[in-house]
């Protein structure tokens, strides 16, 4: 077995199993070298993308002992993602992890290992588990591609304009919290990006720049 097909509870901490990922995710461009930024090792800068990375998979890997989605391994997500980037339906996918006929439980099976790949891809809190309360916002991708259904999503027009708009050195998260009393609350979800909560006191700002970086490739 290699770590590529290893059950999805092996955390993806080996260069081999993270080239694999980061290759069908971003494209072969995306392989060490292509964004270099000053580490030794440039796995080393996604460090933060793959311990997200591994959450997700060990939260989906341990529930209900295994039975909550049908992926059983990394490889099983490298093939979803592969199928998004492909532009496939979800109807197209959930008929490929099907192959037969299947209950409504298997069903839901194969729609929470989508979601598992989705997250993994885009760092969206696609779905959630069964009786669990997140709280972050959770995009529900059901009908056409993921490109139409994503570039639908965030392609509306801000409320208020922000041209002209310069900000000083000092306005800083820092700044922001003790001047005005908002806290700024990273986020992995990119959805809860610049979300205001608990009565306008907190601000979530999605924190993973280098792979906002990858992404726009």
């Amino acid at each position: 077995m290699t770590l590529v097909t290893a059950s999805l509870q092996t955390p993806a901490t080996s260069s081999e199993l993270r080239n694999k990922i980061v290759e069908t995710f971003w494209g072969p461009k995306a392989l060490p070298g292509r964004f270099y930024n000053g580490e030794k090792d440039t796995n080393l800068s996604l460090d933060a993308y793959f311990g997200y990375y591994d959450n997700q998979c060990r939260l989906i890997a341990l529930y209900d002992d295994g039975n909550y989605a049908s992926v059983g391994s990394h490889q099983d997500i490298i093939d979803i993602v592969r199928d998004l980037r492909n532009n496939l339906k979800r109807d197209d996918i959930r008929r490929r992890l099907a192959r037969n006929s299947v209950n409504e439980s298997e069903a839901d099976q194969i729609d929470a290992s989508i979601n598992l790949a989705l997250r993994a891809l885009l760092m969206i809190e696609f779905g959630s588990l069964p009786h669990a309360f997140s709280g972050h916002i959770q995009p529900d991708w059901r009908e056409g591609t993921l490109r139409e259904f994503l570039y639908n999503y965030f392609s509306q027009a801000p409320i208020l304009s922000h041209e002209g708009v310069k900000l000083p050195p000092d306005f800083t998260a820092r700044n922001l919290s003790r001047l005005a009393g908002v806290e700024v609350v990273w986020t992995d979800n990119l959805a809860d990006h610049l979300r205001v909560t608990d009565g306008d006191k907190k601000v979530a700002v999605f924190h993973h720049a280098l792979f906002l970086e990858y992404q726009s490739q």
